[in-house]
């Protein structure tokens, strides 16, 4: 009998370790992101929740009316910005942002599953589309 309760100890525990790195694991390795977006008088305000390494973005969205923003999980890129390192802990993800007849117009450019998104007001969203209003 202290043979069984001498294997179970040890092997409770290597279940206990292997356990712990996998939720960890799947906690860092994020494989999507989650951001809001709204219209703050002229301005156009991005908040990420999850899977960025920034929280919150902000630009005029006069000076951007005929032309867009690229953003990627670093913050606001030039759309042909040269790739950057890929941080594990990071979304892998780029879209542009605009203003078209008073309408959040977004273009998918990377990591994301749709092309376009147009809505007039603000908005969740992620890799899928625009998520569900609670």
């Amino acid at each position: 009998m202290k043979k069984i309760s001498n294997l179970v100890l040890p092997v409770l525990g290597l279940i206990m370790i292997m356990l712990t790195t996998t939720v960890a694991s799947a906690q860092s390795n994020s494989d999507d992101f989650v951001i809001s977006i709204s219209k703050a008088g002229q301005n156009i305000k991005l908040k990420c929740v999850t899977g960025c390494a920034w929280t919150d973005l902000e630009f005029n969205a006069t000076t951007y009316n005929k032309s867009v923003q690229s953003v990627d999980e670093y913050g606001m890129v030039s759309a042909n910005a040269a790739p950057k390192a890929v941080d594990k802990n990071l979304t892998d993800f780029q879209f542009t942002v605009a203003i078209d007849n008073k309408e959040f117009v977004l273009n998918g450019l990377k990591g994301t599953s749709w092309k376009t998104l147009r809505f007039k007001e603000s908005e969740m969203f992620n890799k899928d589309g625009i998520l569900p209003k609670d």
